[in-house]
């Protein structure tokens, strides 16, 4: 039975972490987006997910975490934080733990190479991040076919990762991306 109407107040990339206040619990703060902090969010607790939403639209959704105070490092969580200081993704937490969990694949790692290359360091890196934004609203499979044939192109454009993505999704009979 899902837990409905509970709001809580959204904090960056913290689900279950204890909050400045001395409150925590899986229950008390939920991982969300930048720009739902201190925002009050309604969840909605399921056997192994948490949904967050801000009126209609589901703004976040995670596995849900067994105990209390435990924490879960995702890559998107950061993504917004690490276009201000893209030579932080290289050391990061979220990333070994995206690589950990197969969610950063070789492709991607390909792409970066090939981007910073293209672009030096900083740019190439703020054209990773453009891309990982992209997992938002793109299938990962979709966006993976994208970064592959755009580095088969030659080119590290993140536009052109978009549309060989949406390439994908349509060939696959997939629903249209937002």
């Amino acid at each position: 039975m899902a837990v409905r109407g509970v709001r809580r107040r959204a904090e960056p990339h913290v689900e279950g972490r204890q909050d400045p206040a001395g409150h925590g619990s899986p229950e008390q703060v939920l991982g969300a987006g930048l720009g739902f902090i201190g925002q009050n969010v309604r969840v909605s607790l399921r056997a192994d997910e948490v949904w967050g939403f801000e009126r209609h639209e589901i703004v976040v959704r995670h596995p849900r975490l067994a105990g209390r105070y435990g924490f879960r490092d995702l890559l998107d969580h950061y993504l917004e934080i690490l276009r201000t200081k893209p030579g932080a993704l290289e050391n990061s937490t979220g990333l070994a733990a995206a690589r950990k969990t197969g969610l950063f694949t070789p492709v991607h790692d390909a792409f970066w190479a090939a981007a910073r290359e293209a672009r030096g360091r900083a740019e190439g890196t703020l054209a990773l991040i453009d891309v990982l934004l992209l997992h938002r609203r793109l299938p990962g499979e979709a966006v993976t076919a994208g970064m592959h044939a755009v580095l088969q192109g030659g080119s590290v454009s993140p536009d052109l990762v978009a549309i060989e993505a949406r390439k994908a999704v349509a060939a696959t009979g997939g629903p249209r991306p937002s």
